[in-house]
C-alpha cells in the first residue's frame, strides 16, 4: 500500500472566515497538492502505522462538491458552509461506511464499503482490481479513519439528530430523519401491499434554479439513497442501491408533515418496534425459502398461499422470454405449488417486479450487470447463500419480499410473496392407498426408484444404455384403461411418494401446429428434466395416434407423431402416458415405453376400498 503523506483535519470553527457574508471552511492541502480542479503531485497521504489506514477529508469534500465553488485564499481549500450543509447527508454516509467497515473489516459488507469509499476518493485500487487478488495470503486488515469527519458533521448539524424531529418533520429536516443506517419502510409496488425494509446509505439536498430565470427562484429537492437485498440467482443475493427524490413541500419548506403519512418513512425503534419485529421475522422466513446451493438442483419445490402468486405476461413458450420478464397480468391465482429456481428465472428474464419504480429499475440494472460479470459485478455486493460464514447478519432485514418462480398450478412464470411460501407436506401414503394389486405396486415402485438420483442404479444399468449417449435413460409408463380407474392418480401418487413435482401436459397448451408443439413440448421436457419433475401426458392418443398415408391432414398428423416420439426418446426423466384408446397408438410407441399397465374397471370390492380411503382422508383432515 502506498504511504500516506499527511493526516487531514477540518478547519476548527474559530478558523472559519466570513467571506461575502457567509461562513466558509478551509481544508489544508498536502504538500504538492493542487487547488481544486488542478492536478496534484500526489493524492496519497502519508501512513506510519500499518494497522491504520488514514483517508483524506479534503478528497472527500472535493469529490462530493465536485470542484467546490468556495474561494481559495492562502494555503488550503475553502468551501462555503452552505455547500457543505447540502451534502451533510453524504458526509454522514461516508462516516456510516467507515463504521460498517471497522465493525467487521473481514466481512464482505465491510470490504464492499471500503472499496466504495476509496474508489470514490481515488486513493486505492478499484473494486474490480482488488477483487482479482483472491489468492493473496490473508493478513490482518487495517482500521480505517478519516480525521476530522465526525467533528465536521457535528459542527454542520449543530448537534441535531433524528431524536429532535418528533412526530412531524419539515422539508429541511429530512436529512435528520433519513440518516445513513436508518431502516426505511418502502412500498414494493407489487400490488399486494408488501413493503421492503430498505436501509439509508446516504442522502443530500440539491438546489435547482427555476426554469423561469426571471423569478430567480431556487427549487430544493431531497435525494435519499436506499439499499436492499434481492435474489439475483440461486444461492446469490445482491445488495443494490437506488435513489428516491422528495420535491419541496408546497410553497414553504417550513411546513411540517406527519412522519406516519409519508409514503416512504423511517422505521423508528421507539415507535415502530412491532412492525420492525414483524418485518424481520418475515425476512428470516424468506431466507429459509430460498435455494442455498449452486449445484444442478439449485431450486426449491414449495407451496404458496392463495393470492400470493402473480403470473407474468404470457410468452411464446413455457420457458418464457426475456421480453416478458417483469411484465405481469395483474391477476392473482389460487394457492398451489411452485418451483423457485433463481438460475432459470435469471436466464429467462423473469424478475419479481411489477412496474417501473426506481427500485424496479435498479433491480433490472443490477441483474444486467450480474449476468455480465457474475459475483464481480460492479456496484453490487453479491452475497453467497451457500456460504453462511460470508453472510452479514446486519443485512437480514433488507431482504426483498418476493421472488420469481414457475407455478406448476398456473403453468406460468411469475413472482410470489416469500412470506406465503412453505414446505410441502407430501402425502407419502398416497401410493399405498392406490387400489392396485401388490405386485403392480412393487413393480412401479422398483422402476421409479431406479430413476432416483443416487439410487446406485447408474452403474448397474450402464451396460444397457443406448449406444448414443444422449438418448433417454428415462422411464416411460403407458397406463391404459377405461376412464376413472386410477391412471392419472397413479402418476400423482408416484410424485407424492418421491416428493417430486408433477407437470400435466394438455393439448390446449401445446397447440396443433407441428413447429409449435415441438417447441413447447421441448421446453416443458427441458424444464421438467432440470427440476426432476414427473411429466403426465393425459389422453396421449391425441398426440400419438397411428400414422396413416392419405391427404395433407395425415401428413401433418404423421409429422406430429414423429416429433413427439423423438422428444420422448430423448427425455431423461419419468414420463406417464395415459389413454383409454391404446389400440389407436402408433406401433413405434411400444419401443419407447418402459412398462405398460392395463387398468381394468373397478369391481365392487375395489370401489368400496376407494370410498374407505376417501372417508379416512376426510376424517384425518377434520
Amino acid at each position: 500500500m502506498t504511504d500516506i503523506d499527511a493526516v487531514w483535519t477540518r478547519v476548527l470553527p474559530e478558523e472559519g472566515k466570513q467571506l461575502h457574508g457567509e461562513r466558509h471552511y478551509r481544508f489544508p492541502l498536502p504538500s504538492g497538492a493542487a487547488a481544486p480542479g488542478k492536478a496534484a503531485a500526489s493524492n496519497q497521504p502519508t501512513q506510519n502505522d500499518p494497522s491504520t489506514l488514514i483517508l483524506p477529508l479534503h478528497k472527500l469534500i472535493q469529490t462530493l462538491i465536485n470542484a467546490p465553488t468556495g474561494l481559495r485564499s492562502g494555503p488550503g481549500m475553502t468551501v462555503s458552509a452552505h455547500a457543505l450543509r447540502l451534502n451533510l447527508g453524504r458526509l454522514r454516509g461516508a462516516h456510516f461506511s467507515l463504521q460498517d467497515y471497522n465493525s467487521a473489516p473481514s466481512s464482505a459488507l465491510g470490504r464492499f464499503r471500503l472499496e466504495e469509499l476509496v474508489t470514490m476518493l481515488g486513493t486505492l485500487p478499484s473494486p474490480s482490481e482488488s477483487r482479482r487478488d483472491d489468492d493473496a495470503p490473508s493478513q490482518e486488515l487495517p482500521r480505517v479513519i478519516m480525521p476530522g469527519l465526525e467533528e465536521l458533521i457535528h459542527e454542520l448539524s449543530g448537534g441535531e439528530s433524528e431524536r429532535h424531529v418528533g412526530d412531524h418533520v419539515s422539508f429541511d429536516q429530512l436529512d435528520l430523519l433519513f440518516a445513513p443506517g436508518t431502516l426505511v419502510r418502502y412500498p414494493t409496488g407489487l400490488g399486494d401491499g408488501s413493503v421492503v425494509t430498505a436501509r439509508v446509505r446516504s442522502c443530500q439536498f440539491e438546489e435547482r434554479r427555476s426554469a423561469l430565470a426571471l423569478t430567480g427562484r431556487v427549487d430544493r429537492i431531497f435525494n435519499v439513497q436506499l439499499e436492499f437485498l434481492v435474489p439475483l440467482a440461486s444461492a446469490r443475493l445482491g445488495l443494490i442501491a437506488f435513489t428516491e427524490t422528495f420535491s419541496g413541500w408546497a410553497a414553504s419548506e417550513e411546513r411540517k408533515k406527519r412522519i406516519a403519512d409519508l409514503l416512504i418513512r423511517p422505521l423508528r425503534p421507539d415507535v415502530d418496534a412491532d412492525e420492525l419485529q414483524s418485518l424481520r421475522r418475515a425476512a428470516i422466513h424468506g431466507f429459509s425459502m430460498l435455494p442455498c446451493t449452486l449445484k444442478s438442483d439449485a431450486y426449491r419445490y414449495l407451496a404458496y398461499a392463495p393470492g400470493a402468486f402473480v403470473p407474468h405476461a404470457s410468452a411464446s413458450s413455457t420457458r418464457g422470454s426475456a421480453l416478458s420478464g417483469g411484465a405481469t397480468t395483474g391477476s392473482r391465482t389460487a394457492g398451489g405449488r411452485i418451483i423457485v429456481d433463481g438460475n432459470m428465472a435469471l436466464a429467462l428474464g423473469h424478475y419479481p417486479i411489477s412496474g417501473s419504480s426506481e427500485a424496479d429499475q435498479a433491480l433490472l440494472s443490477a441483474v444486467g450487470r450480474f449476468k455480465r460479470a457474475g459475483d464481480r459485478a460492479e456496484g453490487i455486493l453479491v452475497l453467497p447463500l451457500d456460504d453462511p460464514s460470508a453472510f452479514d447478519e446486519r443485512l437480514v432485514p433488507l431482504l426483498y419480499p418476493a421472488v420469481a418462480g414457475f407455478s406448476l398450478s398456473a403453468k406460468r412464470w411469475g413472482h410470489v410473496s416469500l412470506c406465503s411460501l412453505k414446505e410441502i407436506r407430501f402425502n407419502r401414503s398416497a401410493f399405498d392407498q392406490l387400489v392396485l394389486s401388490p405386485e403392480r405396486k412393487r413393480l412401479i415402485r422398483a422402476v421409479v426408484n431406479a430413476q432416483q438420483p443416487g439410487s446406485g442404479q447408474e452403474a448397474r444399468t450402464a451396460r444397457f444404455r443406448d449406444i448414443i449417449a444422449s438418448k433417454s435413460g428415462g422411464t416411460v409408463f403407458l397406463l391404459h384403461g377405461a376412464p376413472g380407474v386410477g391412471k392419472t392418480l397413479t402418476a400423482e401418487a408416484v410424485a407424492e411418494m418421491l416428493g417430486r413435482p408433477v407437470y400435466y401436459v394438455t393439448m390446449g397448451e401445446l397447440g396443433t401446429a407441428v413447429e409449435q408443439v415441438e417447441a413447447r413440448l421441448a421446453d416443458v421436457l427441458e424444464l421438467c428434466s432440470a427440476w426432476q419433475a414427473i411429466v403426465l401426458i393425459d389422453e396421449a392418443d391425441v398426440f400419438l395416434e397411428r400414422r396413416t398415408s392419405g391427404g395433407s391432414s395425415d401428413i401433418l398428423r404423421n409429422a406430429l407423431v414423429c416429433v413427439l416420439l423423438r422428444l420422448i426418446e430423448y427425455f431423461s426423466g419419468i414420463l406417464f402416458l395415459t389413454t383409454n384408446r391404446v389400440a389407436s397408438f402408433d406401433p413405434a410407441v411400444e419401443s419407447r415405453v418402459t412398462i405398460a399397465l392395463r387398468y381394468d374397471a373397478l369391481d365392487a370390492a375395489a370401489r368400496e376400498k376407494v370410498w374407505r380411503n376417501l372417508i379416512a382422508n376426510i376424517s384425518n383432515e377434520v
